[in-house]
């Protein structure tokens, strides 16, 4: 069977820790090449404040933005940019707010082809109650599934059954089902308070057949 390699960057633009840097980490995530070259799908967490439609259309002008919601709004958190065609699956509740700690968080998806992808990021430990129930949902989306877990990548491979990439000591992740073959995770700086992390997923053909570049 004939297969499509295609890199997948996870990274968090760190807009609650540095608000100021996020426009400059949203960008370095969508243009700087890693270990595997430029990324084709970036899947990304923590930029509520940022318009990445406007960041991609200066800096990467081929890429498509799915992000909703208002600027700065929950919604907005989370976006997906790529490089191939992507159709919007809209926005799923991954959990509700919880009074004086978190805001609600979504779970947004994108067609890539026929490929799923979803982009998360789960509430922080003082809010468990909510990231448990914001990870419970966001594995059952199928295809892959990436972002900021806040937890660990042993707790996350403990406690699922597909593969895992990640990288020790952070959070930020990609969930990929077992029948593709997925590349160990590798770390690319782009400025924020996380690594972004990289990793090659090779897909079958006709899952892309439709994507264009």
């Amino acid at each position: 069977m004939k297969r499509v390699r295609l890199v997948i960057r996870i990274a968090n633009a760190a807009a609650v820790t540095a608000p100021r840097r996020a426009v400059y980490v949203t960008r370095q995530a969508l243009t700087k090449p890693g270990g595997h070259g430029l990324p084709d799908v970036v899947l990304l967490s923590e930029v509520a404040p940022v318009d990445v439609n406007l960041v991609a259309m200066n800096h990467a002008p081929d890429m498509h933005v799915i992000q909703l919601g208002a600027k700065g709004s929950p919604d907005a958190g989370v976006a997906i940019a790529s490089r191939l065609g992507a159709r919007p699956k809209g926005a799923t509740l991954g959990s509700p707010a919880v009074r004086g700690k978190v805001r609600k968080r979504p779970i947004l998806g994108a067609s890539i082809g026929r490929l799923p992808v979803w982009a998360i990021h789960a509430p922080p430990g003082r809010a468990p109650w909510a990231r448990g129930v914001y990870i419970a949902r966001a594995r059952r989306r199928g295809g892959l599934v990436g972002g900021d877990w806040n937890q660990p990548p042993r707790w996350m491979r403990r406690t699922t059954t597909r593969k895992y990439r990640g990288l020790a000591g952070d959070v930020l992740g990609l969930m990929v089902p077992r029948r593709y073959k997925a590349s160990q995770p590798v770390a690319v700086d782009i400025g924020s308070d996380h690594p972004a992390v990289d990793i090659v997923v090779w897909l079958p053909a006709w899952r892309l057949r439709y994507a264009r570049r």
